[in-house]
């Protein structure tokens, strides 16, 4: 999996979560976790700046260090949004283009593979200074691939004194299993036969990503 952005104050707590409940969800013996995160960032930075340098240096050595050298990332966590409105004053429609321009960009790269790597969003925190804006429900909208959502509704925040908006690390822990869980649920059980008195019969097996470990 790839965790792409910075939840305020997070750490990558939530997708490290998510990929200790997918890990633990699967027939993977060890789930693979390549975090791109950075805190201070925009969606622009992602998609044209150095983080997309950082990620097209890195991320290709990350996937040559896993058995079998896969070439594309089974999921991809994209927590992108609250800088965008607070730090860099980005509309929902420059957020969504950034945006969309990265995704073009790891398509071309062969990393995310349209209708087979799982995309998760998280939304940006639900704060006053974050008013109306939602530039994640035009990818939701727009994006045509397996998106799973998990909102921040519902998680507790920090007043740090910086745009008080980090939210708490138990919150997101939360949201990443919410996000693990979610992926688990479109992930197909692999199925196995045993024989019985001569008669094979079909048993449920566990879910199976199409990597594996």
């Amino acid at each position: 999996t790839t965790y792409i952005g910075q939840v305020l104050g997070g750490n990558g707590a939530a997708a490290m979560q998510m990929a200790d409940t997918l890990q633990r969800g699967t027939a993977c013996d060890v789930f693979y976790l390549y975090q791109g995160a950075h805190g201070g960032t925009s969606a622009d930075n992602w998609a044209n700046g150095a983080n997309w340098t950082t990620m097209a240096t890195y991320l290709p050595q990350a996937l040559s260090e896993i058995p079998g050298s896969p070439t594309y990332a089974d999921v991809i966590f994209i927590s992108l949004g609250a800088n965008d409105k607070i730090l860099f004053g980005q509309t929902e429609e420059q957020s969504y283009t950034n945006v969309a321009t990265l995704r073009s960009q790891m398509v071309d790269e062969g990393w995310w593979v349209p209708g087979t790597t799982q995309i998760v969003l998280m939304d940006t925190p639900r704060t006053a200074i974050m008013g109306d804006w939602n530039g994640v429900d035009l990818i939701r909208r727009r994006f045509n691939d397996r998106i799973t959502y998990v909102t921040s509704v519902g998680a507790t925040y920090l007043d740090e004194g910086i745009y008080t908006v980090h939210i708490d690390p138990a919150s997101l822990t939360a949201m990443g299993r919410s996000a693990g869980e979610q992926v688990l649920a479109h992930i197909p059980k692999q199925r196995s036969t045993i024989s019985i008195g001569g008669t094979r019969i079909s048993v449920g097996g566990k879910k199976v990503l199409v990597h594996g470990a």
